[in-house]
């Protein structure tokens, strides 16, 4: 890179990034159609179910009895179902902070120094947070689909192992005497529930100082003239368990509301982390 290319990134990040927590910031900085934040929610809201119904369906015929599969049945699955959580975050900051610092020379061993400076500092935050639940048995119903992650995304949009976690959880299960109730021929399901969460951050921003020392007069000589950040975070929280509604077609899939507090208790404590992990940063 060159010399000039160098300068021009510098001025170019926090120049793109003025104005940062003065207005609501947008979740897709650089787009300027309002359409694109829809589409994007909905290419990782299928993404997520994807990787559900996917995950869901290689487990029951991992452990189906057509495989050789030996142990306690996992058939229960398919009365289960999914709720899920999906919370976008922006953050934006910036600060402009000018110093000047008087000098006045009295001889060539002394002098006489006078600063002033202003902090002028902005936050906003966005965020936007989605709940959805599928039913296991209505997805199965779906076609099958195992190129969840063909366009190899990143961040959220990237491969979740949503489908690794549902075996896992299916291989405890399936192991007589792992968990109580050892019958291999006992069909209840052995779990009230079982949660994940995944969370990506991204952070970027750029400063800028110029800075003159002239015989009487120096400017900026300490910190940033103008610094700005952009932090984008992607969360989204799953949580599984039995359909208490699965009778009734054409309505949401109801969880059993054990599972649903569970839910709710994993979202606010990762919001109650959250705040409480910015308090310590500043």
């Amino acid at each position: 890179m060159t010399k000039f290319s160098r300068l021009m990134l510098a001025a170019f990040l926090p120049a793109s990034l003025v104005g940062c927590g003065v207005v609501t910031p947008k979740m897709q900085m650089f787009s300027s159609d309002e359409r694109e934040q829809g589409i994007e929610e909905n290419r990782i809201i299928n993404h997520i179910k994807c990787e559900i119904r996917e995950g869901v369906r290689n487990a029951l015929d991992h452990f189906s009895k057509d495989a050789g599969a030996t142990g306690k049945s996992v058939d229960w699955l398919r009365n289960w179902g999914a709720k899920v959580t999906l919370e976008l975050t922006v953050n934006e900051k910036s600060s402009f902070k000018p110093g000047v610092t008087f000098i006045t020379p009295f001889n060539p061993r002394e002098a006489f120094s006078f600063g002033l400076g202003v902090n002028l500092e902005t936050e906003a935050t966005r965020k936007e947070l989605v709940s959805f639940s599928y039913s296991f048995r209505d997805l199965l119903q779906e076609p099958v689909n195992t190129n969840c992650v063909a366009e190899g995304g990143v961040g959220i949009n990237s491969n979740l192992h949503i489908g690794q976690f549902i075996l896992s959880k299916t291989l405890i299960a399936a192991v007589p005497g792992t968990i109580p109730g050892s019958s291999v021929s006992d069909e209840r399901f052995p779990f009230s529930a079982f949660n994940y969460e995944a969370t990506f951050v991204v952070t970027y921003g750029g400063s800028a100082t110029p800075s003159w020392d002239l015989i009487r007069l120096s400017a900026n000589q300490n910190g940033d003239l103008l610094a700005a950040a952009r932090t984008s975070t992607q969360y989204v929280s799953l949580t599984l368990a039995e359909v208490v509604n699965s009778d009734e077609r054409g309505v949401p899939a109801a969880l059993d509301p054990r599972a649903v507090a569970l839910h709710d208790a994993t979202i606010i404590g990762q919001s109650v982390a959250r705040a409480l992990q910015n308090i310590t940063l500043r």
